[in-house]
């Protein structure tokens, strides 16, 4: 008989807007990481097509501005969550007996990543000081497969 394993998950990742810069007036030795932005509207993540994340963007970015010198911002930390995406995982194995007295086998196995090629888009830009800031630049893997020949002996 063989074997069928299958696992589908769903993926999101929550991001922070920033200026891409720590805060200056700090000091040297008293990073706190990118200083985040001002929120002035609403950024309606994720609205419109996924065929425009790229052009478009996947945020307004006009719902943000830099802070005034000397303040943090008052966007919250990992307040957007970016694109969803489904992943459909599955593995097939078929084990054949051989020399049975000996209890060796062969296995034959076939894994199967993305089954479905779905796009697993990454997170937009989220640094104001970029050209593509609010747009989504890079995706995940594409559908992958991989096969195996294994004998046990």
């Amino acid at each position: 008989m063989g074997d069928f394993r299958a696992c589908e998950l769903q993926h999101w990742y929550s991001f922070s807007v920033t200026t891409g810069a720590a805060a200056p007036w700090l000091g040297a030795g008293r990073d706190i990481g990118n200083l985040r932005l001002n929120r002035i509207g609403s950024p309606c993540a994720g609205c419109g097509s996924r065929d425009s994340w790229a052009r478009k963007g996947y945020f307004s970015t006009a719902a943000y501005v830099a802070p005034p010198t000397g303040t943090f911002g008052n966007s919250g930390r990992n307040s957007l969550v970016g694109p969803s995406y489904f992943v459909t995982d599955i593995s097939l194995v078929k084990n054949f007996a051989y020399l049975k007295r000996d209890g060796a086998n062969i296995q034959l196995r076939g894994d199967f990543f993305n089954l479905f090629n779905d796009v697993p888009f990454n997170n937009p830009v989220a640094t104001n000081t970029s050209a593509v800031f609010g747009k989504v630049t890079a995706a995940g893997n594409a559908r992958q497969v991989q096969v195996a020949l294994r004998v046990s002996f």
